[in-house]
């Protein structure tokens, strides 16, 4: 991967639940690491199959291989988050990830 190919500065959160003052469960987020990194737009979209409502790939982010990241975190960039759905190791050589996620507001 070239220097600059990689323009993205982009947060690694990982989500935990803490109860609040009246013991319901509060979803907070916290960083895991700060990674450079490169954000594609795929396609808009949040649709309907069988009535109800389905989250489709809408980015696909790309960046070096972190073996700490799950499908449980989200990415943030410029103040918007991207819920992760799928990560694919290029090549299976431990280089590169390709993270498939969806924007939510």
């Amino acid at each position: 991967m070239r220097a600059g190919s990689l323009p993205h500065r982009l947060v690694i959160q990982s989500k935990t639940e803490a109860p609040d003052d009246l013991n319901e469960p509060v979803e907070t987020w916290s960083t895991l690491t700060t990674v450079w990194g490169r954000v594609n737009p795929m396609k808009a979209a949040e649709g309907y199959e069988a009535a109800q409502n389905v989250a489709r790939i809408t980015h696909e982010i790309t960046i070096r291989y972190l073996s700490t990241i799950t499908e449980n975190m989200r990415i943030v960039h410029d103040s918007r988050n991207f819920y992760i759905q799928y990560i694919r190791n290029k090549e299976e050589r431990n280089v590169m990830l390709t993270v498939e996620c969806n924007e939510r507001g």
